[in-house]
């Protein structure tokens, strides 16, 4: 199941990385910003689940 894991991975940072040169032209840099922001705090503060210690 791991190497799923880091295919999928893989992919979403890909699929990421393509969309975000547009969005960047498309979205104010402040709304970019406050948007790093909230996702930083939910990944801070999201409660260790089974799925997450095996990775």
């Amino acid at each position: 199941m791991p190497l799923f894991s880091i295919v999928g991975g893989l992919a979403a940072f890909l699929t990421t990385a393509a969309y975000v040169p547009q969005a960047y032209k498309t979205i104010r840099p402040r709304a970019t910003a406050a948007l790093a922001g909230i996702i930083l705090v939910l990944k801070l503060t999201a409660k260790p689940t089974a799925e997450n210690i095996a990775e």
